[in-house]
This record gives structure tokens, C-alpha cells and sequence, in this order.
């Protein structure tokens, strides 16, 4: 399903009865809505091992049960790994007694991961976890799309009262509840208790579908050049090792992404270009949808960006959300790309290329504009409007200024012009 149109995390959530105040925090005394998951079985489909998690979502005049099929891999690419970098020091809180399972095909996965969902369910329940990341489980567990009149409140509509329920399609909606067809481990359906709920006829029914100064800010972003390490293996279990990287910070400001929770996720890191006064400047720009920001792309464990060298290329890389020269402010998920590693490694060695480190302009060739590059080379981009702002605003104040002067030459050149032809004539009349 695509994701929210930028800054909507907010109002996406209240589609689903979720209430978020406007520092992107949760309302304690507001009612939270009630998330079950449980992982029914696994299946084999095109040599992979799938697993189904069954899901539903409970809250005032609304109610869902949905299923999807999905690889091991994504789970922890884009679910565990985010959420588990979110959470820090707190992760083991909720998650102690249910390590997650990192290899699937083996006996006792479904298992450990029947428990990992519970856990995940019961901590988003208890407010353990913040918007961003209940926004990141709902849409990678593909919840049935609310269809909103605004993007702030959701369209209630009664159903008609003479639909015989018998006749209702599986997989499709029948007045507030959507109908999944559950496939356990032996292909068998749930009974119609797993697959029916009524609701009082007073209440609202929600119709659901399916769906898938300017420039002293940037002097602080040319950055040097620093390596990332290698990527760690896959463990067989949890890894307990803590994280020395700065915790994952989901933007409120999440991108439409035209792509699926598949392949490999790609970050959008965005770190303010130097510490102290900045961070207030951009909490107050922040709002106005700009700011003065470093930003670099992760893929395949790195973090990649652009600097001024004097020779060279710009491109470096350093661990994700690790950047010395800067202060990780927070990060957006641009989607998944298709590209396997390798052909990851070729678009960079032509970026490597094409960006020099002389041609850095603080302006107009910036990390920025890097990254914009780059997320468009991997098919997710462009990156959010809010990202380049200030950057396009300096630099058509920049072009302004220029051209601002190009005419004052212009004109002091005609105005001395003409004085020397005045002065010409009067000496001829002379």
C-alpha cells in the first residue's frame, strides 16, 4: 500500500482511532485503540518461506481482521530492526522474553515469532511505542485503508442494514470489518468465529478498503571523509550487543512511497549541520517545512552523503545516523529499492564519479542534492520537499542578489557611458 502524503503521520493514525497531539506525542488521557497479532503457520511459495500473520485492530466503531504473507527478511528489515533501534535501552522491557527469530525454515520459528508479535502488539497497546513507529507497523502490516473526507478526520457511513452477510466476498469488506481468509500451517481456514464480529447497530460503521544568517547555517556541512564498518552477519538469535549509534528517530513527515515492503529499506538520515543554536533555528523552521540540514542515504548498512574535498570525489560513507560533523536530528523511510547489492555498488562508483568534492556548492551541489540523487538512482525518490527548502530558497535568493547586481553594472556601466559622451559634447560645443 502507498504511504501517507508528507507531515499525515499524525492525521493517519486518527484514521484509525489513534490520538496524536501536535508535538507528535501521545494524548495519555485519550483512548488507544487495541492491536492483536498472531502468526497462524508458514507456507513455501517460490522456494521462500512465508509466514501469515493474522491481524486485528480494535477501537470505537471500528473493527478489522486482515492477513499477509510475509518473508522473515522483511520482518526484520523493516519491522524488528527499525523498531529495535527505536526503542534502545527500553527494547528489552518489552521484547525480553520474546527473542525475535532471525532465521526462518527451521523448527520453532513460527513459534518464536508468534511471541515476537505478541510482544510488538502488546508494547504498541501500553504506548511503548511512539507514532512513528505504530505508523511503520500498521502500514508494513498492510492495514485496510481508511477512506478519509479529510486527512484529519475519517468518513463514518452506515451500511445497508439488507446486505446478507453469506454473500460478502472473502477478502472483501462487509460494513466495518474486513474479511481475511486466515491459512494456517495445514492450509486450514479459521472457523466463523475467527472471521465474523458484530458490532451494536448504533454504532458508527467506517467504510474500509484495501490498499495497499542563510549561509553561516551550512557552513557546518561539508563534512570529511570517514568509513563505515561492515555490516554484521545474521545471528541465529536476538543480539543483546547494545547499539553505540544515536536511536532511530521516525520523521512525522513520511513520504508517498510507490513502493512495496520488499528488497532492500532505504533512510533518509537528516541531522542538523551543527549543534547548539541550529537545533532551535530548525525546530522553529521544522515546523515551517524547512530548515538548514545535512542528509545522507542508507542502504545495505551505510550511510552515504556528499562533501567538499579539494580533489577527489565528495562521496563518503560512515555508519548510519553516525555522522561526527553533524547532530542526527531524525529520519524518514523512503521505501525499499530493487536493486540487489551489487548493481547498489555500480550506481555509487557513478555517482562516485560524477561527484567531485570541488564542485560541492553550499547552495545548489550539496549532501541534499546528493541524496536526492542518489534515492532517485535506487527508485525512491524524490526525498521530501522540507529536506531541500532552504537550500532552493538560498539559492534563488542567492540568484536574486546576483542578478540584482548584474543590472546595477549594467546600469552604472550605461550611466558612465553617458557621462563620457556628455562630457564629449560639451567640450565640442566649446
Amino acid at each position: 500500500m502507498d504511504m501517507p502524503q508528507e507531515g499525515t503521520v499524525g492525521a493517519y493514525l486518527r484514521g484509525y482511532g489513534y490520538v496524536v497531539d501536535i508535538q507528535g506525542s501521545w494524548k495519555d488521557e485519550a483512548p488507544h485503540p487495541e492491536l492483536c497479532l498472531q502468526v497462524l503457520g508458514h507456507e513455501e511459495i517460490e522456494g521462500h518461506t512465508f509466514y501469515t500473520v493474522h491481524c486485528e485492530l480494535q477501537t470505537e466503531g471500528l473493527k478489522m481482521r486482515w492477513d499477509e504473507l510475509f518473508r522473515l527478511v522483511h520482518l526484520r528489515k523493516f519491522l524488528h530492526d527499525p523498531l529495535k533501534s527505536s526503542l534502545g535501552t527500553e527494547y528489552q522491557k518489552h521484547f525480553a522474553r520474546a527473542p525475535f527469530a532471525l532465521r526462518g525454515g527451521i523448527v520453532g520459528t513460527t513459534a518464536r515469532l508468534d511471541a515476537w508479535c505478541n510482544a510488538l502488539a502488546a508494547c504498541i497497546n501500553t504506548r511503548g511505542c511512539a507514532p512513528g513507529l505504530v505508523w511503520l507497523a500498521l502500514c508494513f502490516l498492510q492495514v485496510p485503508e481508511v477512506l478519509n473526507s479529510s486527512p484529519l478526520s475519517p468518513r463514518l457511513r452506515r451500511e445497508a442494514s439488507d446486505v446478507v452477510e453469506d454473500e460478502t466476498p472473502a477478502n472483501e469488506v462487509y460494513g466495518p470489518v474486513f474479511r481475511g481468509k486466515p491459512v494456517g500451517k495445514d492450509g486450514a481456514s479459521c472457523g466463523p468465529e475467527e472471521t465474523t464480529e458484530t458490532i451494536d447497530s448504533g454504532a458508527p460503521h467506517q467504510e474500509l478498503r484495501k490498499a495497499g544568517t542563510w549561509s553561516s547555517f551550512f557552513l557546518s556541512s561539508v563534512a570529511s571523509m570517514s568509513s563505515a564498518p561492515a555490516s554484521g552477519s545474521e545471528a541465529a538469535c536476538e543480539d543483546d550487543e547494545e547499539d553505540s549509534r544515536p536511536q532511530l528517530v521516525l520523521s512525522q513527515a513520511q513520504p508517498r512511497n510507490r513502493t512495496t515492503f520488499e528488497g532492500e529499506p532505504v533512510w533518509l538520515h537528516i541531522y542538523d549541520v551543527c549543534a547548539g543554536s541550529v537545533q532551535v533555528v530548525n525546530s522553529l523552521f521544522r515546523k515551517a517545512g524547512t530548515g538548514a540540514f545535512h542528509a545522507g542515504v542508507e542502504a545495505f548498512g551505510c550511510e552515504w552523503s556528499f562533501g567538499f574535498t579539494n580533489e577527489g570525489t565528495g562521496v563518503y560513507s560512515c555508519a548510519p545516523r553516525s555522522n561526527t560533523q553533524h547532530e542526527y536530528r531524525e529520519s524518514v523511510l523512503m521505501g525499499s529499492t530493487k536493486l540487489s547489492e551489487k548493481e547498489f555498488n555500480e550506481l555509487l562508483q557513478q555517482l562516485r564519479r560524477c561527484w567531485d568534492g570541488p564542485s560541492y556548492h553550499l547552495l545548489q551541489r550539496n549532501c541534499c542534492h546528493f541524496s536526492n540523487a542518489l534515492c532517485s538512482g535506487l527508485g525512491v525518490g524524490p526525498v521530501p520537499r522540507w529536506v531541500m527548502n532552504l537550500a532552493g530558497a538560498g539559492a534563488a535568493l542567492m540568484g536574486g542578489v546576483k542578478a540584482v547586481a548584474d543590472f546595477a553594472a549594467v546600469v552604472k556601466g550605461e550611466y558612465a557611458s553617458a557621462c563620457v559622451t556628455a562630457g564629449a559634447v560639451d567640450r565640442n560645443l566649446m
